[in-house]
């Protein structure tokens, strides 16, 4: 099975009921791999969500069964392995749900195993209509518990789409954290960090279709139920049709335009699933797997909202909204190299159709370039800008700490400000529309990290480092509404300071307040001795673990 990481967990022992955790590291394999001599150094332990202690794997099969006008979605769980231990006893009572849509079915519990073997088949009734859904099967794995709520194990997320061109699949799936709405949700995370490393990729391939999309502003309809006249949608059509050749030719000719860190990243992810569907008849899984972020996720939502990507400095009108709106509903399909044509409600698309299924070819082409590319080539090519100078990548209310002056109570020492993050600084003001701003250049930057709660008695706060062109050190504490936010800004900020050349090695996890620092209580401000490592993974190992690697 190998690992796909290493986890600590510092607890407190109790002699009566479980045992309290205080907090835990986790390690990737690449992070590990990655130091020749082992790691030693000091890290932040971190909080435990139980919804995301989740490890282990599920061995399944599904299969998509037509018979004369019945259609069904059939889950068989044979066995699990490995599942996290829920409790006292160090094992679990777990049981299997199949989700998709609104049908549910569940399979019997197997009681104190982290090992289960259940071997039972689950049957799912569906309508003619959900085969033209682009849902996802989700398949949980829960500890049943007599008293109180169920506890999650695990989750399984498999794309509906598969399932059209491969009726039946089966294997090891690793389980996945549950999630939530504010933090990668559906993959949002890993749309952001494609938009992140490649914004300039972006607008290089997609700008100059969009641009002739809004100064030509043509009525385009195909719809029957919204215009009448044949001779609109004829005409809508050709147009449609000339606008998707463009984009299509303009990014199957982007090969060596595209990041290099993108297509490393997209090479191990398509040499997972090519590992874990390995039978002929899977073989547009690994090309789906692609795609489906680089098109459903990357290009088809920049083609809908070009301001939110920076393509254009207004928002489109609603004539020229529709016509986006078309476009990216066929980019989508080419996307989904046209497995879904012929079963969604919007048959008026079908002019469409045969464009699309001609660029099929052309699109596995153009994966296959992709990947075609060395793994240290990411450390030889000159990196580009990760953000447009003008970008603002992350903007919101957050409390700073007033640094100077006398020493105030914890609570009424941080003042809510309005700050703003671009490529080129961090600023901030008392209101989103106040005119004054203060500002931190980002070349400055030298660290963000996390603080210690001890520091100001207070949860979620961060300190971002710079050094003046004296070379002295000036800390600013940021504290966020939760670690949900916290985690964001931290990312976010990380990214913007990627290619800074003086990152500090080192950082204090404490504050200097009343003459000394609070983790190691030491009178010199500029002493490391009780500087914790600085460890921030890089862009391509951020996109492998958004890729779920």
């Amino acid at each position: 099975m190998g690992f796909h990481s290493l986890s600590f967990h510092v607890m407190d022992e109790d002699t009566i009921g479980h045992d309290d955790v205080i907090g835990k590291i986790i390690l990737s394999k690449e992070a590990i791999g990655s130091q020749a001599k082992g790691l030693d150094s000091w890290l932040n332990l971190t909080r435990v969500n139980p919804d995301e202690e989740v490890q282990g794997e599920i061995h399944l099969s599904l299969e998509l069964l037509r018979v004369t006008e019945k259609i069904s979605l059939r889950c068989q769980v044979i066995e699990a392995r490995d599942l996290a231990p829920r409790d006292i006893s160090g094992t679990s009572d777990p049981f299997t749900r199949v989700i998709f849509n609104n049908h549910s079915a569940e399979t019997s519990i197997i009681k104190k195993t982290r090992f289960p073997h259940w071997g039972e088949t689950l049957e799912l009734e569906l309508g003619l209509e959900e085969l033209s859904e682009e849902g996802t099967v989700n398949v949980e794995v829960w500890d049943w518990d007599m008293v109180g709520k169920n506890d999650f194990l695990g989750k399984v997320e498999i794309p509906f789409a598969c399932l059209h061109k491969t009726p039946l699949l089966e294997g090891w799936f690793r389980l996945l954290p549950l999630g939530n709405n504010e933090v990668d949700a559906g993959g949002k995370l890993g749309a952001l960090r494609l938009k992140a490393v490649g914004m300039l990729y972006l607008h290089e391939v997609l700008k100059p279709v969009i641009n002739r999309i809004f100064d030509e502003k043509k009525y385009i309809e195909l719809d029957p139920c919204a215009v009448s006249e044949a001779e609109v949608r004829d005409s809508s059509v050709e147009i449609l049709q000339s606008y998707l050749t463009s984009v299509i030719e303009s990014i199957v000719g982007s090969v060596d335009q595209c990041p290099p860190v993108m297509r490393v990243a997209f090479k191990q992810l398509h040499k997972r699933v090519e590992e874990q569907f390995a039978e002929p008849e899977n073989e547009d899984v690994k090309y789906l797997a692609i795609s489906g972020f680089f098109f459903l996720r990357f290009f088809a939502p920049a083609i809908l909202t070009p301001k939110l990507f920076q393509l254009r400095d207004q928002h489109a009108d609603t004539r020229t909204s529709r016509t986006l709106l078309l476009l990216a509903k066929a980019l989508q399909s080419v996307g989904n190299l046209g497995l879904q044509l012929g079963h969604g409600k919007e048959q008026w698309m079908a002019p469409l159709h045969p464009i699309i299924l001609r660029s099929v070819a052309s699109v596995k082409d153009f994966l296959d370039k992709l990947i075609d590319i060395d793994h240290d080539i990411v450390s030889e090519v000159p990196q580009r800008a990760v953000f447009m100078p003008s970008v603002t990548v992350k903007e919101g209310y957050l409390h700073k700490h007033k640094a100077e002056g006398p020493q105030l109570l914890s609570r009424f020492a941080f003042k809510k400000r309005y700050f703003w993050l671009t490529s080129e600084t961090l600023s901030y003001a008392k209101t989103s529309d106040w005119q004054v701003r203060s500002s931190l250049p980002i070349l400055c930057v030298c660290a963000v990290e996390r603080v210690d709660e001890n520091a100001f008695q207070q949860q979620n706060v961060m300190q971002v480092i710079t050094q003046d062109n004296d070379g002295q050190l000036h800390t600013m504490y940021i504290q966020c509404k939760n670690v949900n936010e916290l985690n964001q800004w931290l990312s976010a900020i990380r990214k913007v300071i990627i290619y800074n050349e003086r990152m500090l090695p080192s950082f204090h996890p404490g504050a200097y307040r009343s003459g000394k620092w609070t983790c190691c209580l030491q009178a010199d401000r500029a002493g490391n001795q009780a500087f914790i490592t600085s460890y921030s993974l890089t862009h391509f190992e951020i996109l492998l673990l958004d890729l779920g690697m």
